[in-house]
C-alpha cells in the first residue's frame, strides 16, 4: 500500500537566510527589441533567451552599502553540468564584461560575447553577479543559444 503524502509546500515566499543580505539581479532588458520570445515564466520563475553580440541592461539590488554602485562587481555566466562523460561534466566558467548603464547604480550594460568566438556552447547557464567583496548573487538562469526562438 502506498504512503500517503504530507500536505502540498508552498513556495517560499522571501529568501531563504543563506541567501539574504546578497545583491539579486531583479530584471534582465534587451536594449534594442528582439526577434525572439526573451523571457518566459517557467514554473513561476523568469527564464531568459540570450543571443551573442547584444547589449542588455541588467537590474541589481540589494547591493551592500561598502559596493555603492554595480560597476566594482564582475558578472559570470557557469553553465550547468552533464553527466554524459566521467572526466569532464561540460560545467564551464565566462566572466562578462560589462559598464554602468547611465547614472543609475543598480544598472549595468551586458554585451554578450560572440557565441563562435567565444566558444560558449548552446546551453543553460546561471547568471551571477558578484560585489565587490566576492559575494555572489543568487543565480538567474538564462539560456545562451542563437538558434534559439524561445527560453
Amino acid at each position: 500500500m502506498a504512503k500517503a503524502l504530507g500536505p502540498a509546500r508552498q513556495m517560499r515566499q522571501t529568501p531563504p537566510a543563506h541567501c539574504q543580505g546578497r545583491a539579486a539581479i531583479t530584471a534582465i532588458e534587451p536594449v534594442s527589441t528582439p526577434d525572439f520570445t526573451f523571457r518566459k515564466e517557467i514554473g513561476g520563475k523568469p527564464f531568459y533567451l540570450l543571443h551573442g553580440d547584444q547589449d542588455y541592461d541588467l537590474r541589481l539590488a540589494d547591493l551592500p552599502a561598502h559596493c555603492a554602485t554595480g560597476n566594482n562587481g564582475s558578472l559570470a555566466l557557469i553553465k550547468l553540468p552533464s553527466a554524459t562523460h566521467g572526466w569532464e561534466n561540460g560545467q564551464h566558467f565566462f566572466a562578462l564584461p560589462f559598464t554602468a548603464a547611465g547614472k543609475d547604480p543598480g544598472k549595468l550594460r551586458l554585451r554578450t560575447p560572440n557565441a563562435k568566438r567565444a566558444n560558449l556552447p548552446p546551453a543553460y547557464y546561471m547568471l551571477f553577479y558578484v560585489d565587490c567583496k566576492g559575494k555572489p548573487s543568487v543565480a538567474r538562469m538564462v539560456r545562451f543559444d542563437d538558434s534559439a526562438r524561445e527560453p
